[in-house]
């Protein structure tokens, strides 16, 4: 017998591999979509009602213990120092050296009515701009019913509604040239000559090109004059 008398209701981006569901469920749970942008902010509204009666693994009441609800979000590298492809699972997920980010709401209030929730992403990390670029990332967000789900740990009748859920990412240079482009409805203009001037003790000229997309194509210093 696999022992796992109950699930909590879940919802998250990635993948579940049903073969190994019953046999190692943490390890069949795969986490995560390749991601190009940086998050900096998970939001979105929610409803929890915990169930009345919290059981462990074993089906067993837990007295003094009530269901607690679980939101949160990861962004991680998906390539280990030796370029192999990775997908953190439901092992490691929050702790492995791979995760450069986490959203966690931390404790869910439960609530009858439909309540707004932002959560930062707090950064262990630096992200790589050309790894990001090269869909290096994955972001995964998670959505239990019950925090100890995993664990086949919760209470029945735990309920957790979700709505409007969006990740708010910073924006970057491309993004900005892309509205530029809508704005100014430049559909016959292939290319974008962006100069940016930097004041400082030296007066330094960059040029860059991007295409109408907003997909940058060359990155060059004219010169350098003192002021």
């Amino acid at each position: 017998m696999v022992n796992k008398r109950i699930a909590a209701g879940n919802l998250f981006l990635g993948a579940f591999n049903l073969a190994s569901a019953l046999s190692d469920a943490l390890r069949a749970t795969h986490f995560g979509i390749p991601f190009d942008r940086k998050p900096v902010m998970l939001k979105g509204y929610y409803k929890y009602k915990p169930g009345q009666t919290y059981q462990d693994r074993n089906g067993n009441p837990v007295s003094g213990t009530t269901d607690k609800a679980s939101i949160y979000a990861v962004f991680y590298k998906n390539h280990d120092q030796a370029g192999n492809s990775v997908m953190l699972d439901g092992t490691n997920i929050k702790t492995s050296p791979l995760v450069i980010a986490i959203a966690d709401m931390g404790f869910v209030t439960p609530t009858d009515s439909w309540t707004e929730f932002t959560i930062p992403f707090n950064y262990t990390g630096t992200v790589d701009a050309n790894i990001l670029q090269s869909l290096g990332y994955n972001l995964t967000m998670v959505f239990s019913s019950s925090l100890r789900g995993d664990q086949f740990e919760g209470a029945i009748g735990s309920t957790l509604c979700i709505d409007k859920v969006r990740v708010v990412c910073e924006r970057t240079i491309n993004h900005y040239i892309a509205n530029l482009l809508e704005i100014f409805n430049f559909k016959t203009i292939r290319l974008v000559i962006l100069i940016l001037y930097i004041r400082s003790p030296y007066i330094i000229y960059f040029l860059s090109l991007y295409y109408i997309t907003g997909h940058h194509i060359l990155y060059n210093r004219l010169f350098n004059s003192k002021q």
